[in-house]
């Protein structure tokens, strides 16, 4: 907007005025060409504004100020000023609503877990811990002392675009001078490792309120998003290190949350595989979604410092833990205004790095109690499945473990919500008998889709919802780079297909890779009509087109990510829960082909051969010989990068 636009504007609005008013050819003339005036006017500032601020492309911080807030909500409220609706009035004062916010989320876990007393004595957790750990008496952790080089290392590997905690030390500043703040800072970490005490100063966090979903008045439609000092950081990131490696080998392979090498695509990957398989063997099969308010904040501190103990964590190293959970504070930022300090007591810090694997550590025993059936656990994610030949065996051990899953939340001081459940029945053969679980007092009935960790999975394993929510979204993004598009140059065209159009298929793709063909066309389609708005072609074939922008098909990408799955499970780089997916083939007979997988007998289509067990080993054996016996990751992903696959899987393809 600028001084011309908007004194056009204002004579367009009166012109038409003075249409509205006599209702002649003489003032609509004079109306409509003062309109094409505003319009041309309009995309002459558009322009402008583009070029002024695009001009510098994908490296510049004003390329991507302007172009994101078209494309993605998370800069929705930028800029805007937070206001609440509170007690029947609107409160727009920084102080009073930053006030607001934070006795919310210093009070949001209060009463959870109250109406419990916890005995240590008498503690199923405790007592379920010491049971598995029985043989690992020897095993005891303490915090080790650290050098100079070690923090040096970790304060060079810092961010410094991250925001600036309450002490008002920019992480750029730190990075800058670590020759001379390391040493200092070593001999610190190290005192608090003698002495057991962490520093009072590091446990301050400023909070910013950021909005989720639906109303924006609402104090419960916001997430708090802590920022740390920064020297905080780097203790921590020294005892996570060093505990870390520690729980790593005591955590359940199940447990996918927050570990190196794990994530979503970990957990639906091992799921639907285990789901694929019962049905291929023509299997009853049901899986219990549940919820939990507030787990990381309502998380007790006395049953996490038992559970250390238990899992052999020195006293000492206990009492350093314990001082960094205690006597926390808050204060809430709000349009630049900040509130009184709050205590927190209770919970695991969020937006520290130690918090997610005091969490881990925390609700790890609860795999101690599902005696049948498999737990899917990724963070506050708890998916409970379980098949079997005989339907009512199925519902029944449904119901039994969900109350036994109840009652460890229970005992624990967390808040499970039986009546949020979801119930999914898999596979045709178990939802035609349209089962419904019990649990308590609540009767839940299956549902043809659920959402777990970002896809919606359908009863068919078929992925038509969550495809269709990726095309419906990709395609608004389409629409809002082609309103825009003609102020930018091909460059900033392709980086924003690169950015935000291509990456709503990157999420989780081996996870609903099995889609149908018509799916799979539907995204290939999205692809094309993207490139052919970026390349301003819409004659060439779609071959062509790909081999312009350097990209490959959809489906080719995700057949390179299986492939860059099924080198990681053999060279022990993947989880341990999806090491048994494939194995060698081991054979007594010399043949020309080395390392190949054996493919799994299958009985149906829809799931044996649908199966990442299936496809992958099938896949791997295609791969030609020397991809297979490469030694380095990096070597084999760049060799996979330029294969597009075979079309046929017969040996004379091969």
């Amino acid at each position: 907007m600028n001084g011309e636009l908007r004194k056009a504007i204002y004579r367009k609005h009166m012109l038409f005025s003075q249409y509205t008013k006599k209702r002649n050819n003489h003032t609509w003339e004079k109306f409509r060409q003062q309109r094409n005036l505003v319009n041309k006017l309009k995309k002459k500032s558009m322009k402008i504004y583009f070029l002024e601020r695009c001009s510098g492309g994908s490296k510049s911080a004003d390329f991507w100020n302007t172009v994101k807030p078209f494309f993605s909500k998370k800069c929705k409220s930028q800029g805007q000023k937070t206001i609440l609706f509170e007690e029947n009035k609107i409160i727009n004062n920084s102080k009073d609503v930053s006030d607001i916010f934070n006795k919310f989320f210093a009070t949001v876990a209060e009463k959870i877990g109250n109406d419990v007393i916890y005995d240590p004595l008498n503690n199923h957790s405790l007592n379920a811990i010491h049971e598995q750990n029985h043989l690992k008496t020897d095993a005891n952790f303490k915090f080790q002392k650290v050098t100079s080089e070690k923090v040096e290392k970790i304060i060079n590997k810092v961010n410094v675009k991250k925001a600036t905690g309450a002490d008002g030390i920019p992480a750029k500043i730190v990075k800058a001078s670590k020759s001379v703040v390391a040493p200092q800072l070593t001999s610190l970490i190290n005192l608090t490792v003698d002495t057991g005490i962490f520093p009072d100063k590091l446990k301050e966090a400023q909070v910013t309120p950021l909005h989720k979903k639906s109303d924006p008045l609402l104090k419960s439609n916001y997430r708090p998003v802590s920022v740390l000092p920064i020297f905080s950081k780097f203790y921590e990131k020294i005892f996570e290190i060093q505990l870390y490696d520690f729980f790593d080998s005591i955590f359940n392979p199940y447990l996918c949350a927050f570990r190196r090498g794990h994530g979503c695509q970990t957990t639906l990957l091992r799921l639907l595989e285990d789901w694929r398989k019962a049905l291929d063997k023509n299997l009853y099969i049901a899986a219990v979604l549940m919820d939990l308010s507030k787990a990381f904040d309502c998380l007790p501190h006395e049953i996490l410092l038992d559970k250390l103990l238990a899992y052999g964590v020195s006293p000492h190293s206990v009492s350093l833990l314990k001082s960094y959970l205690s006597d926390r504070k808050q204060q809430i930022k709000v349009n630049g205004v900040l509130s009184s300090w709050a205590d927190i007591q209770k919970g695991v810090p969020q937006g520290s790095i130690l918090g997610p694997l005091l969490f881990n550590i925390f609700i790890n025993d609860i795999f101690y109690f599902v005696k049948h059936g498999t737990l899917y656990n990724y963070a506050d994610d708890n998916t409970l499945s379980f098949s079997s030949p005989d339907y009512d065996h199925l519902i029944s051990i449904l119901e039994s473990e969900s109350q036994v899953l109840i009652d460890w939340f229970k005992e624990n001081k967390m808040q499970a919500n039986p009546d949020k459940f979801q119930v999914i029945a898999v596979g045709k053969r178990t939802f035609a008998k349209n089962p419904s679980i019990q649990i308590q007092q609540n009767i839940l009935s299956c549902e043809e889709t659920v959402k777990l960790l970002g896809i919606d999975i359908d009863y068919q394993l078929k992925f038509d919802a969550h495809i269709s929510n990726l095309c419906r979204k990709a395609s608004q993004q389409l629409n809002v780079l082609k309103r825009i598009g003609s102020f930018l140059n091909r460059l900033n065209k392709l980086t924003i297909f690169h950015t935000f159009i291509l990456s709503n298929f990157n999420f989780c793709p081996l996870a609903w890779h099995f889609c149908t063909e018509k799916n799979s066309k539907k995204l290939e389609k999205i692809q094309e009509r993207a490139l052919r708005f970026v390349y301003d072609d819409y004659l060439s074939s779609s071959e062509t087109l790909l081999e312009n922008a350097k990209v490959p098909t959809l489906q080719v990408r995700r057949i390179r990510t299986m492939a860059l799955e099924t080198y990681k499970i053999l060279n022990n780089l993947a989880p341990v829960c999806l090491q048994n997916l494939i194995k060698i083939k081991h054979t007594k007979y010399s043949f020309r082909y080395s390392n190949i997988l054996d493919v799994p007998q299958v009985r149906t289509t829809s799931y044996g051969k649908k199966s990442f067990s299936f496809a992958a080993a099938t896949l791997w054996n295609s791969l030609p010989d020397h991809f297979r016996t490469v030694n380095s990751f990096s070597h084999f992903k760049s060799l996979v990068q330029s294969w597009s696959g075979t079309e046929c899987f017969c040996s004379a393809c091969r």
